[in-house]
């Protein structure tokens, strides 16, 4: 029964670290599998504590499973390594001492009403309060507006909570060391050290990478400024004149036929800059690099293709969609196909615009740190959905120029693999008209969110 209760708390101080350390960094807006993912977590590094139990002691088992578990949320994408370590550092430490305090709050209570005795009852008492807070705890920082990671309390909080865990370890160490063999217990301090050392490497060799990418646009940049200031001051010369020239004038109709040639060389040369300019920022345009050879040569062709139609085609790859592949959730020539077929609508959707400015096409492929899922999304500044697709979507014939099979096949690669799809339309003003999202849920769902929800029906074909 004690081992039970042990175990028990184990697991529970463990979920309880897992839960406070996404309400550090998320918003509440997480599906079952953020939960489920967890308990997963929980579960192993309970395991990790009762295998070792007997060698290591406790106190040194915790903050050792801690920092792996700071580990899989740094390489699950959720912060920077020293983040993710820190604030798993914090979160067991205030849970460490927040389950003290409530022990000793309950033993008081249960001895001065009841006795002494009474562990079990005691040791109880203190799991379900202990839960009790750490919901409290958790809701609270879910409902947070002001940002803790960063400030100057959070490193401060970090340096106390690391200075009382090795104090704690210290104090238990020496009635341990007389058991266990030295270099076992080093040998682990050293392959946990290690670890971090290597994924610290990983991450400061990428934010090397995109700096070196940072510098190379800076200095795009500063060659078009460069280009600027030739002229600039030629045309603050002509301005200064053309003004001090149009004070002498009283007639209104002569200051206009003045003003009028400066007027249309200004709008020509600022036609002129604002198009170059377009044209060398889709030429500098970032390569794209997916993890997949020939997934990344497609969107290559894509790029080539919006630039010919001057369509700005930007590509943000937080986690290898190669992924996918692995898991089993998608065919990468169903996957290819998915991605072609909406790239090629969305340029459609802008070819088609009867006045088309400085228009935008991007696509996002990664785990949300929102769902816990991987999503694909798909922007792009074209004309929104016609109303009769809209009113029979995925119905095959309804077309805007295309074959009409195009909606209609997506749809069955949804159905086929249990992908949600999920339609956004934006309001005028935006910068894009709509969004189509991809999740990788393992449920097909089809879901429409904008102004004309009322048009929106997916289409069921009859069973014949």
């Amino acid at each position: 029964m004690a081992k039970i209760l042990l175990l028990v708390k184990h697991i529970t101080q463990y979920l309880a670290c897992g839960f406070l350390f996404m309400g550090v960094l998320s918003s509440p807006k997480r599906k079952r599998t953020g939960y489920w993912e967890i308990a997963l977590l929980a579960v192993v590094q309970t395991f990790l504590t009762v295998v070792m139990g007997d060698k290591f002691p406790t106190a040194f088992l915790g903050v050792l499973v801690v920092t792996l578990g700071g580990l899989y949320h740094y390489l699950r994408g959720r912060e920077k390594l020293a983040i993710t370590l820190l604030i798993s550092l914090d979160v067991y430490a205030l849970s460490l001492y927040l389950n003290m305090a409530l022990g000793s709050i309950i033993y008081i209570v249960i001895t001065a009403s009841m006795g002494e005795g009474h562990i079990f009852l005691i040791g109880i008492c203190n799991i379900i309060l202990f839960c009790f807070v750490t919901l409290l705890c958790v809701l609270l920082l879910y409902r947070k507006k002001t940002k803790i990671i960063g400030s100057t309390g959070f490193y401060s909080l970090s340096v106390l909570c690391g200075i009382v865990l090795a104090c704690n370890i210290a104090v238990v160490l020496p009635n341990y060391m007389s058991k266990t063999r030295f270099e076992w217990f080093f040998s682990l301090i050293a392959l946990v050290a290690v670890a971090v050392i290597l994924v610290g490497a990983h991450e400061s060799w990428c934010e090397q990478k995109r700096k070196a990418k940072l510098q190379d646009h800076i200095r795009e940049l500063s060659s078009q400024v460069h280009h600027f200031k030739e002229y600039l001051p030629a045309v603050k010369r002509i301005c200064d004149e053309q003004l001090q020239d149009l004070k002498t004038k009283a007639n209104g109709s002569e200051v206009a036929k003045e003003f009028m040639p400066f007027k249309q060389g200004i709008e020509r040369m600022y036609h002129e800059q604002m198009e170059e300019s377009r044209k060398e920022f889709l030429r500098a345009s970032a390569v794209v690099e997916t993890g997949m050879v020939l997934l990344d040569a497609m969107l290559q062709d894509f790029q080539r293709r919006m630039e010919q139609e001057n369509i700005l085609f930007q590509v943000q790859v937080y986690t290898s969609p190669l992924e996918l592949i692995r898991k089993g959730k998608i065919s990468q020539s169903k996957l290819m196909e998915l991605l072609g077929d909406s790239l090629a609508n969305a340029i459609h959707a802008i070819i088609r615009k009867n006045n088309r400015g400085e228009e935008t096409i991007e696509l996002h492929m990664g785990i949300s740190q929102e769902s816990g899922f991987y999503e694909i999304d798909i922007y792009d500044s074209g004309i929104p959905f016609p109303e009769n697709i809209l009113r029979e979507f995925g119905r095959r014939g309804l077309t805007t120029g295309g074959t009409g099979e195009g909606l209609a096949n997506m749809l069955e690669t949804l159905k086929k693999y249990r992908i949600s799809l999920a339609i956004t339309e934006y309001a005028p003003i935006e910068e894009f008209s709509k969004c189509i999202n991809f999740c990788f849920a393992g449920d097909f769902e089809v879901a429409y969110y904008g102004e004309r929800a009322d048009c929106f029906e997916l289409y069921v074909p009859k069973q014949e």
